[in-house]
């Protein structure tokens, strides 16, 4: 019996990458081509198969029907190829986990600990991102409002707000309702989300107050300025509990949500994660049920 021709396996593979990335450029850099040899990838598979597999445009690249149709037995058989191939030693014992600086630093760093000694066969890697290698991370914090296709997902928390100062900020506690922060130093006074939190605490906050100022991008270092007694700051109490307890920093109004979207946990392909993710996803989901148990959340 003769057997079906295949096309081109790195055309294929090539396919594979740009239907999770949906970007030429990451998934070249995945793969180490350019974007040109990439979108020649792709002609040669669409060109072979008689079909369009992508609609492309100057700001987007998006599956066609037909597209979407290949694209997840295609990454389904990837990642059984991955599996297959992977060092035996790799896949039972080791784990690589990526996270944005302020989660990795503030909130899971802090706990990794607790669970390398509940599996201590597992050496565990936690790289910070855009660390080199955080791509090829076996599973990976990330805030989103939706996850890439071709990726599996667990919902962890949703990120609140709140404005945080330390005690030297206001010695004399006379900051007792969110309108007497409007005039008093904030950190990126100027961006939105103070005016989101003013406006869900029923506060005016007037155009003159939304001053130009130091930004940051990532909350550690935010917080090092409200730590320092300089400014209020916008912070995420889930990250900073342990300052919250120690009386490091103040937090005397709620917290809300100022963003859309949530944190996930993710790993490639949608077939049953390897045993260290597995194992780590059971044990991050029990952290932040404690967690909220502990919070009231």
């Amino acid at each position: 019996m003769m057997m079906e021709r295949l096309p081109p396996l790195a055309a294929v593979r090539v396919f594979e990458a740009v239907a999770r990335h949906l970007n030429f450029t990451r998934a070249g850099e995945e793969l180490g081509m350019s974007q040109s040899a990439v979108s020649y990838q792709m002609r040669v598979l669409e060109e072979r198969i008689g079909t369009r597999l992508l609609d492309r445009s100057p700001r987007a690249v998006r599956l066609t029907a037909e597209g979407r149709r290949l694209a997840a037995p295609t990454q389904e058989a990837f990642d059984i190829l991955r599996a297959t191939y992977a060092p035996a030693r790799h896949k039972a014992r080791s784990l690589t986990v990526s996270a944005p600086a302020s989660l990795a630093i503030q909130w899971l760093a802090p706990r990794l600990g607790l669970f390398q000694l509940g599996h201590p066969d597992l050496a565990l890697r936690l790289l910070t991102d855009p660390a080199e290698g955080a791509d090829d991370a076996d599973a990976a914090l990330r805030f989103a409002e939706d996850v890439r296709p071709g990726t599996a997902s667990v919902p962890l928390f949703v990120p609140d707000f709140a404005p945080m100062w330390a005690p030297a900020f206001d010695p004399e506690g006379r900051i007792r309702h969110p309108g007497d922060l409007v005039d008093l130093p904030r950190l990126a006074a100027g961006d939105p989300a103070w005016t989101r939190w003013f406006d869900t605490q029923g506060v005016a906050c007037p155009a003159g107050t939304l001053r130009p100022g130091v930004t940051f991008d990532a909350q550690p270092a935010e917080a090092a300025e409200a730590l320092a007694g300089r400014a209020a700051v916008l912070l995420t109490p889930r990250l900073f509990r342990a300052d919250i307890a120690a009386g490091r920093l103040r937090q005397p109004f709620p917290a809300v949500p100022l963003h859309p979207g949530r944190v996930w946990l993710v790993h490639r392909g949608r077939a049953a994660p390897p045993r260290p993710v597995r194992l780590f996803r059971d044990w991050l989901l029990a952290q932040v049920a404690e967690e909220d148990r502990f919070s009231g959340g």
